[in-house]
Formats: C-alpha cells, structure tokens, sequence
C-alpha cells in the first residue's frame, strides 16, 4: 500500500469514526416528493412527500450563502428530499431543474461554446477580407507620372497585413464544467 492509499484509508476511517460517534441518536433517510414552491431568498422550497406529509423549509443550499452551488428545482418537478439531522432537510436529486447558480452567480449565464466560438471566427473571416483587400489594393491614376500624362500606379501597398488566427475552443474551454 502506498502513503497516499494508507492516507486516504486512515481519513475514512477517522471520518466514519467521527460520523458514528457524533451522529449515533440522529436516524437518516430519504424520501421522495413533489416541488411545491421555492423560496429565492431564503434558499429553500416546500416539498410534498408522497406519503402525505409537507416539508417546508427544504434547503437548496447546504450553507445558505451566496457562495457554492445553487441548484433550484421546477415548481411540480419530482425530489429526493434526505435529512442532515432529524429536523433539517435538504434536496439529494431533482428530476428536472429550474436553474444553478455558480459561486454567487455574478458572471451572468454559462456561454454556448460552440455558438460562441462559430460567432468568433466568423468575425476573423471578416477581419481577413478586409486584410486581404487592404494588402491587394492600389491606386490607378491618371496624373501625370512622369514626362508624359500615362496611367500609372501611385504609392503601391508595401507593407503587408497578417491574417488574423482562428480561434479554438479547446484554448478557452473548461472541459470540468459541462452544460
């Protein structure tokens, strides 16, 4: 066995003897239920079991803290509600979701990827259209360039403009963290 396995064996036993010994008179369970409402402020929804009892103040949220995740079922949506402690309840498993919230969700909603980066390289096809003309371009005049008045080319392009690169997703995606 090496230190890292016999370090994670010696933390689950710690864990498990942590567990027995300060939760030994709390009972856990779990049980399923129907979303009746959700309470945005406090973090909670009321959840109607399906053996006839209501349980109000469901946390969504572990700590009720702008911090962690936040994952709010659908109204009528099914539940799995399980207990902390015989008075404290809390959602396990939602069969459809109304909406998660990231951290404090400051960062407004998670982009499409795909979209995102179809959109951006469609603006460096843009970008290299115009470099391609503004180095293909001349001007034609008719002045007088010399001792007679013939056509001629003045002040051709002479420094070129690079193309712009493409952009790949895989540069700026978290592949962790999946919608």
């Amino acid at each position: 066995m090496t230190k890292e396995e016999k370090y994670k064996q010696d933390l689950r036993e710690a864990l498990m003897f942590i567990a027995k010994y300060t939760f030994q008179n709390e009972k856990y369970y779990s049980s399923m239920g129907k979303v009746v409402s959700v309470d945005d402020n406090e973090k909670t929804c009321e959840v109607s079991i399906f053996d006839g009892e209501t349980i109000e103040d469901v946390r969504l949220q572990q700590v009720s803290s702008s911090e962690g995740l936040l994952i709010k079922p659908k109204i009528d949506s099914v539940v799995i509600v399980g207990w902390t402690s015989n008075t404290t309840a809390h959602i396990e498993m939602y069969s459809e979701i109304e909406e998660i919230i990231f951290q404090d969700g400051t960062n407004d909603g998670m982009i499409k990827i795909n979209d995102l980066t179809s959109k951006l390289n469609g603006l460096v096809d843009e970008v290299n259209s115009l470099k391609n003309s503004y180095n293909a371009h001349i001007h034609t005049t008719t002045a007088t360039v010399g001792a007679t008045a013939v056509p001629g080319v003045i002040s051709p392009t002479t420094s070129q403009a690079s193309p712009a690169s493409s952009f790949n997703k895989s540069d700026y995606e978290n592949e962790k963290f999946k919608h």
